[in-house]
This record gives C-alpha cells, sequence and structure tokens, in this order.
C-alpha cells in the first residue's frame, strides 16, 4: 500500500511538474503574441493615419509619392516550407531542355529561312492594266516605283485604286484580263495566260 502511495505521489509530482512547464511555456508565447499584435497594431495605425492624409492630398502629390511608398514597403516573398518532390523536379527539368531545343531549332529554321528568302530572286512579270495609278511600271514590266501622286489617266476594271498594289505571275509574258461570269454580284477574273 505504502508503495502504491509513494507511486501514485511521484506520478503526480511529475504531472505538476509538467503542468506548470506548460503554464509557463502558454504564458511566454501569450506574452511574445500580445507584444506582437501590440507593435503589429501601431504599425496599421501608423499606415492607416498616412493614408488618412495622404486621401486628402491632391492627386497630383499622390503621383510623386508612389516611388517612396514602393520603397518603404518592398514586396516580399513567401515560400512554403514544403519540399519539391523529385519528380516534380525531373519534369521541369524535362520541360526545360525541350524548351531550349524548341528555341534552337526555331533559330536554326529563322536563319534558313532569312538566307533562303535573301538568295533567291525570282522573275516576275507585271501587269500594267492592274497596275494603281500611285505605281510606274518599267517598259520590260519587270520593275515597279512607287510615285506617291495617283497619275493613271482612265481607270480600267481590274486596276487597283485605292491602294498602290499590281498583279504579278512568275513567267507571264502576254494575256488580258476579261470578265468570266458573275455570280451574286461578285466578278470573277481569268488570269493572264502563260507561256
Amino acid at each position: 500500500f505504502k508503495q502504491g502511495h509513494q507511486f501514485l505521489k511521484k506520478r503526480e509530482q511529475h504531472l505538476l511538474d509538467q503542468l506548470a512547464t506548460l503554464e509557463q511555456l502558454l504564458t511566454e508565447g501569450r506574452e511574445k503574441f500580445k507584444t506582437r499584435g501590440v507593435s503589429e497594431l501601431d504599425r496599421l495605425t501608423l499606415v492607416i493615419s498616412e493614408l488618412e492624409g495622404k486621401a486628402r492630398q491632391p492627386a497630383a502629390e499622390l503621383m510623386q509619392d508612389t516611388k517612396d511608398f514602393a520603397n518603404k514597403y518592398p514586396r516580399k516573398k513567401f515560400w512554403i516550407g514544403k519540399a519539391i518532390p523529385h519528380m516534380v523536379k525531373r519534369k521541369a527539368g524535362e520541360f526545360s531542355d525541350k524548351l531550349l531545343s524548341l528555341q534552337r531549332g526555331l533559330r536554326q529554321f529563322q536563319g534558313k529561312l532569312l538566307r533562303d528568302l535573301e538568295y533567291k530572286t525570282v522573275s516576275v512579270t507585271l501587269d500594267p492594266q492592274s497596275a494603281s495609278g500611285y505605281l510606274h511600271l518599267s517598259e520590260d514590266w519587270k520593275c515597279v516605283t512607287y510615285t506617291g501622286q495617283y497619275q493613271s489617266d482612265c481607270l480600267l476594271p481590274q486596276q487597283f485604286d485605292c491602294e498602290p498594289g499590281v498583279l504579278g505571275s512568275k513567267g507571264f509574258t502576254w494575256g488580258k484580263r476579261k470578265k468570266k461570269k458573275k455570280f451574286r454580284k461578285a466578278a470573277w477574273w481569268e488570269w493572264p495566260k502563260t507561256l
């Protein structure tokens, strides 16, 4: 009976010690949060008073203070403490590699395309009847020059009249444009004959 009583006394003392430790930790935590709350409340009161003061200022003065405000309250970075899974890291790495490969391929394609466009010349014959009045065609119908002034004496139905433009065809050397048929008030034109 004495041993049981002694065991219960030790157990009671142990539990009382744990309770005292927990009360001390709770008191410290409460004081810590209380001081943090008071300091946060003071900071918010200061910010509110600044905002109330700025609300009374004219708009022109407010625009000048934006840089000061941004410097005073910089952006904070928040980080979630969870670790990034290995599979996500691997997938992100694979995606990054694919993106770099795609960018490299696109650059090579653009380079080849520019080289091809730069060095390929095509012999084109221009149609003088479709040339706008803003354009002057050479006598061999191979070159066109923009004049800036409308120079056409008569307006042909197939002629570009609003915008400077001319029709041309690779290998086109002769032929005339003529109306082929009408369909719902839209005119269809026959392409010039080629050699």
